[in-house]
């Protein structure tokens, strides 16, 4: 769902609004490819392709911290908080010195 949520929901926009920049095909070949005839394949540094993973992750992350953020920010508007609908109870020891100093008014 993830996967799909990245590549068909979060991605398109994303690349719309960044014109398509890929990095994928940028490399150093440490061994080119032989001159010689003999079929040998380079050996490639996709620095390239770290570097386009990093940046998909960091829109990812950026995209769905943002729609986190806006969900919390909606429920908290939408449910009172419980110190907002219960009021603190009044430890015993409050209430006994609340009742010994209405005596003492109550005296004087």
């Amino acid at each position: 769902m993830v996967t799909s949520l990245v590549d068909n929901i979060i991605m398109p926009p994303i690349g719309f609004l960044i014109g398509g920049v890929n990095f994928s095909n940028l490399a150093i070949a440490l061994r080119p490819p032989s001159s010689i005839g003999l079929e040998v394949a380079p050996v490639l540094w996709k620095y390239g392709a770290f570097l386009q993973s990093v940046l998909d992750f960091l829109i990812v992350a950026f995209a769905i911290f943002s729609m986190l953020k806006a969900m919390n920010h909606f429920k908290k508007e939408a449910t009172p908080s419980v110190e907002e609908a219960v009021p603190p109870a009044t430890p015993r020891d409050t209430e006994l010195l609340e009742a010994i100093l209405e005596t003492l008014k109550a005296k004087s």
